[in-house]
């Protein structure tokens, strides 16, 4: 998944063996407000919308969430956030563990 100034993107994928299996795409336009916020806030919006259209492969299921973002580790570890951030990082499964800075494993 990934953010830019215009819009979210991610991408669904299985892995199949040793193939990785694309299984649904989704992206979404950012609005005005949205196109205002940090590059960290786009980022943890792509996040958040695409597990949140995916949420009916995802739910009840292990699933690897893969960004390229680094300040999303730290986001993530923020000790207490407040209004929208904090309201963003509670949509979010718990997290279980880290497996790399950008890959974040959920169960």
């Amino acid at each position: 998944m990934d953010a830019s100034n215009e819009g979210t993107g991610a991408v669904l994928s299985q892995k199949n063996g040793n193939e990785e299996c694309v299984i649904a795409y989704f992206s979404r336009s950012l609005g005005t407000p949205e196109r205002n916020y940090c590059i960290t806030r786009k980022e943890l919006l792509a996040v958040v919308k695409s597990m949140e259209h995916f949420h009916h492969y995802l739910y009840g299921r292990k699933f690897l969430l893969q960004n390229d973002h680094v300040s999303l580790r730290w986001l993530l570890n923020f000790r207490e956030p407040e209004g929208h951030l904090a309201r963003c990082i509670q949509r979010l499964p718990e997290e279980k563990s880290m497996q790399s800075f950008a890959m974040l494993d959920f169960e």
